[in-house]
């Protein structure tokens, strides 16, 4: 299942999801996920969060309600998560590396600890701005997995290739 709260971004993963291969496994839910309820609970919750917690607009409505976060913060959705989530299952989600400690904490809040963490590095050798986190039920571990997007802008690393490339047409 995929919730998404905008209308038009609904549209568009239910056409990617028919194109794909798991056609048969996905369906797409135009909603607000603090509204959704599960007759089974999910193995794996995979969840693209609004990048920014509120502090700023963007000047188109959409744009803001997707990245700006305001309407949904990290509580509400780990909230949602801790409702959704088997007991041995697993939350992934990627955030801007400075509100990972918010996220972090939310998690923690309802016994989701961490699992795994890779900083996401988009040019080789630059800061990294976003985190890849998995977090659990399970004992804490910081099972380190790092990833580098491109050692210099437009020349891929093989392990961003290796992680894309069977989702991609062209690359």
């Amino acid at each position: 299942d995929a919730v998404e709260i905008d209308q038009d971004a609904a549209e568009q993963a239910a056409m990617n999801a028919e194109d794909s291969p798991w056609r048969e496994r996905i369906r797409v839910h135009r909603m607000d996920v603090r509204r959704m309820r599960a007759s089974e609970p999910y193995d794996l919750i995979l969840c693209n969060p609004p990048y920014y917690g509120g502090e700023m607009d963007a000047p188109d409505a959409r744009v803001s309600l997707a990245k700006h976060g305001a309407e949904l913060g990290f509580e509400e959705i780990i909230d949602a998560v801790d409702r959704l989530l088997a007991a041995d299952g697993r939350f992934a989600t990627i955030v801007p590396s400075n509100r990972e400690h918010h996220l972090r904490l939310a998690g923690e809040r309802r016994d989701l600890r961490l699992l795994r963490r890779g900083p996401l590095w988009y040019i080789e050798g630059r800061p990294f701005k976003r985190v890849l986190l998995e977090l659990w039920r399970g004992e804490p571990r910081d099972d380190h997995d790092p990833i580098t997007v491109e050692h210099e802008p437009g020349r891929f690393t093989d392990q961003y290739h290796t992680l894309l490339s069977a989702f991609l047409l062209k690359f």
